[in-house]
């Protein structure tokens, strides 16, 4: 799906509500989305953008795959302009564990002329608290366009790049690597939440 404002463009993919390309004015700010080989021959999926929900990282303890599931399942459009789109979590998908059922989630894109807003709001509709710590996951080019960050509701971000291609991942987290290391957030019954990235190209 193609979201257009003036010379800027963004594609998103509804499967994982990815984003798989950004650029203005004919420049690339992400790396766009693509398939490498790392040095074992192993391929890895890179590039682009895609919301790590509920969990940043390692899950293991908690029985969710790396970096959640929100980058694997379906997700609905909900409404559509040029210039913004709206997308809701597929709880169906068979993809999300049966204790996240109850997690409403919803992705908001909003494209300006220089700006990109990735706005994540979630509520606990199920019975039990859930842990809920979610990150977004940005692959820049390391020669982008000069660009600020402003995050909301997500304090910690992390610097990462395994060197496959010209990239690094500059990924602003609500509370870091807590499902590895420490103590996730709880998300308890009829409780919500909202997280956003404000991404603004520097003229």
């Amino acid at each position: 799906m193609l979201l257009t404002s003036g010379k800027a463009e963004v594609e998103i993919d509804p499967k994982g509500a990815y984003v798989t390309r950004w650029a203005v004015d004919g420049r690339d700010i992400l790396y766009p989305k693509s398939e490498l080989k790392n040095s074992k021959g192993e391929s890895k999926t890179r590039g682009g953008c895609h919301v790590c929900l509920p969990n940043f990282d390692n899950g293991d303890k908690y029985g969710l795959p790396h970096h959640g599931y929100g980058r694997l399942v379906d997700w609905r459009v909900v409404s559509q302009s040029a210039s913004s789109l709206a997308l809701e979590i597929d709880n169906g998908d068979q993809q999300v564990p049966e204790k996240y059922h109850g997690l409403k989630a919803r992705l908001v894109y909003t494209l300006e002329a220089d700006k990109l807003t990735m706005l994540l709001w979630v509520k606990n509709a199920g019975d039990a608290g859930v842990e809920v710590d979610p990150a977004f996951h940005p692959y820049f080019l390391n020669d982008a366009p000069l660009y600020e960050l402003s995050p909301m509701n997500l304090p910690v971000t992390l610097v990462w790049s395994d060197n496959l291609d010209n990239y690094f991942c500059a990924e602003p987290t609500a509370n870091g690597r807590s499902f590895k290391d420490s103590v996730p957030n709880v998300l308890e019954p009829g409780e919500e939440k909202s997280y956003s990235l404000v991404t603004t190209v520097l003229k």
